[in-house]
């Protein structure tokens, strides 16, 4: 049971620490998954709720702008 938990400590260090440029704020999975959420509020028109909801008010202005150009 030990090495259980040492082998999955070991791939928890790897994941977290190993790959911060597509695991950490800004990095690849974080921008994938930006872009996934524009392109479903790009289909329901932008909606300034649906922004709001997806984005919150801090992000508002990035995702309504992103939004707006994904429907260019």
């Amino acid at each position: 049971m030990s090495r259980v938990f040492s082998v999955a400590g070991m791939w928890l260090l790897l994941l977290t620490t190993g790959c911060p440029h597509a695991f950490g704020r800004g990095g690849t999975i974080d921008q994938a998954s930006f872009k996934d959420t524009i392109e479903g509020l790009r289909k329901d028109s932008c909606h300034p709720d649906d922004v709001m909801e997806a984005c919150g008010e801090d992000g508002y202005d990035k995702c309504m702008d992103a939004c707006e150009e994904a429907r260019r």
